[in-house]
């Protein structure tokens, strides 16, 4: 599912709440009696919207309370989330969205929200798509604000930006970039707007436009004769191609923090080989010298090639968030070892399959001789013969 803020039931409920603000200041009673109905409709007492909606205020209005129950009801909030109906929301959100632009009309979607920052950090701590550092980082960053007093927690306020200062910027936006391609507009739009999800649909967009981009230089070499610029269209394709990241983790291996009994364990997967034990190794070692894990403790599992190790529990420290910390960190630094021994392979298959002249000769450049080198046809070598 691609994040976005309508896909943010909070931002939703944020939005028709000053929608009725508004239709209430200006006496627009239709107005006021169709943003009832709706809230009424998808947010009643029972409905999954209401229930989102109930996890996301849990987060977002708690505050001045210890560090560890803060915590507590993070996971309580988590857990919570996680027994929704994924499928049961998502139908229920593109319902309520097809509502409110059929309606009250699109410009709703442009209310000013000032806690959309705060909204948007909860989104991705409940969405399973956020990468596992960035989701502790958020995770932290909740928890960090659900334990400071009030009194310092006011911050800076984002101040509503007025209309005219918006049609502004927009007039010199577009004289500045009007002659940009839609694709570049589209790629400029979600860099802008990429603070809200922490870059995620940006990252979506961009891995959707690499493929896009490719199969048209792939098409374009193969319609064309011209030798030069079948040359150049190669180097774009490899230019694109080195975009592409691989983590290990996508194909040979599983990692588990587990809370209940405090350890961590990686299970390969089926399609993975034997090389992935060096993985498992070096994700353990790692842990165990961070003084995450007992060293002592870190064997093989009741499973067939898992490797565990049990957590050191920590008063001061939540245990189990640094082990996640520390294993985002590895799969990152893995990630770009496996992308430069991809880059070597490929490296290494296209001088093969394409050597330079200094490595290669023209088909009847060198003449076909019946024998060649020290081994001749027809007889059979065997080791240490005639040696004794």
């Amino acid at each position: 599912m691609k994040h976005n803020k309508k896909r943010n039931t909070a931002f939703i409920y944020e939005t028709l709440s000053r929608e009725l603000t508004k239709s209430i200041i200006s006496n627009n009673t239709q107005g006021k009696a169709q943003v009832m109905a709706i809230i009424k409709e998808f947010f009643s007492a029972g409905s999954v919207l209401a229930e989102e909606l109930r996890l996301y205020k849990l987060l977002l209005e708690t505050g001045n309370v210890q560090q560890n129950l803060a915590e507590r009801l993070l996971q309580e909030a988590k857990r919570g989330y996680a027994q929704l109906d994924a499928s049961s929301i998502f139908d229920a959100q593109s319902k309520i969205i097809d509502t409110i632009n059929k309606g009250l009309g699109s410009d709703v979607w442009s209310n000013f929200v000032p806690n959309f920052k705060s909204l948007a950090s909860i989104n991705a701590i409940f969405n399973t798509k956020v990468s596992v550092k960035k989701k502790v980082l958020f995770e932290q960053a909740v928890v960090d604000r659900m334990s400071t007093p009030s009194s310092q927690n006011g911050g800076e306020k984002l101040q509503p930006v007025d209309n005219l200062t918006y049609r502004s910027f927009i007039q010199k936006f577009n004289e500045k970039y009007g002659a940009l391609l839609q694709e570049q507009k589209d790629l400029l739009n979600r860099f802008i707007t990429g603070f809200a999800d922490d870059g995620l649909e940006l990252r979506v967009y961009l891995n959707e436009e690499l493929a896009r981009l490719k199969r048209l230089v792939k098409e374009a070499t193969e319609k064309t004769d011209e030798a030069l610029i079948s040359a150049k269209l190669d180097e774009v394709g490899t230019y694109l191609e080195e975009f592409r990241k691989r983590e290990f983790t996508d194909n040979d291996l599983n990692i588990a923090v587990i809370p209940d009994s405090m350890k961590v364990a990686t299970f390969p997967k089926t399609t993975s080989s034997e090389d992935v034990y060096e993985f498992q190794n070096r994700l353990l070692e790692l842990l165990a010298d961070k003084g995450i894990v007992d060293r002592s403790s870190i064997q093989g599992g009741n499973l067939f090639r898992s490797l565990e190790g049990s957590v050191y529990e920590n008063k001061s420290v939540n245990s189990l968030q640094a082990a996640i910390f520390v294993i985002a960190e590895f799969i990152e630094t893995e990630a770009r070892h496996e992308q430069i021994a991809d880059q070597y392979e490929r490296e290494l298959e296209d001088m093969y399959t394409h050597p330079s002249d200094r490595d290669s000769t023209e088909y009847g450049e060198v003449p076909q001789y019946a024998q060649k080198g020290s081994m001749r046809p027809g007889y059979y070598y065997y080791p240490l013969r005639n040696r004794y």
